[in-house]
């Protein structure tokens, strides 16, 4: 079976595709990844926070 030019750059287009998804894909994972950790992050530097004035105005008041 013989295959025209046509139908390999038609293959090569659709492997260049896939894998373009492919990527598009982990980046897109890893992106939501890096936003995850930053929001845990965050909700952890704003409870270290909190238990610091707490702790300071506890000292405070007695």
């Amino acid at each position: 079976m013989v295959l025209g030019p046509e139908y390999l750059d038609r293959i090569k287009e659709d492997v260049s595709e896939r894998k373009a998804k492919e990527k598009l894909r982990g980046i897109r994972q890893q992106s939501l990844l890096h936003d995850f950790l930053m929001t845990l992050a965050a909700a952890g530097a704003f409870i270290v926070v909190a238990a610091i004035f707490g702790f300071i105005l506890y000292n405070i008041r007695y």
